[in-house]
């Protein structure tokens, strides 16, 4: 298959997004709020562009392989990866759309939980598809 972006661009990609998760902890312990969102909405969107561009595609064209070879580690370690990215991503985009953008935190703190799950997940989904990335492009898991 020929991507938009290539499989190791888009590490970058999540590694960068990943740097920019960490910077954003930093600005909501000091209490830049705003910011804060608006570092997360960032990493939601750059998510987003990512999955739309190599991982949606990604998945499609290996499905077949993957429904028919559950056993194989390849297979296991990309069920790990769309399962935690899949529900990280769709909380993280609902938290976003319910902060929209705004300047308060009353609506944000009531979701303080649900976001440090959302990192907990994502940071899977991120250790997942690293893991999965070595098993496509290099020798190490032969």
């Amino acid at each position: 298959m020929s991507y938009l972006i290539s499989p190791q661009a888009n590490l970058v990609l999540q590694i960068i997004a990943f740097a920019i998760v960490l910077v954003s902890l930093v600005l909501k312990m000091k209490r830049r709020y705003f910011l804060h969102g608006t570092s997360m909405l960032t990493v939601v969107v750059l998510n987003v562009i990512s999955f739309l561009l190599i991982m949606g595609p990604s998945l499609r064209d290996s499905r077949t392989f993957i429904i028919n070879n559950l056993s194989d580690r390849f297979a296991l370690v990309t069920v790990g990866h769309v399962v935690f990215g899949t529900i990280a991503g769709i909380l993280a985009i609902w938290v976003v759309i319910a902060w929209h953008l705004q300047s308060t935190t009353k609506n944000c703190v009531r979701k303080k939980k649900m976001m440090r799950f959302i990192f907990l997940l994502w940071t899977a989904a991120l250790i997942f598809g690293f893991l999965l990335h070595l098993l496509q492009n290099t020798q190490l898991f032969v």
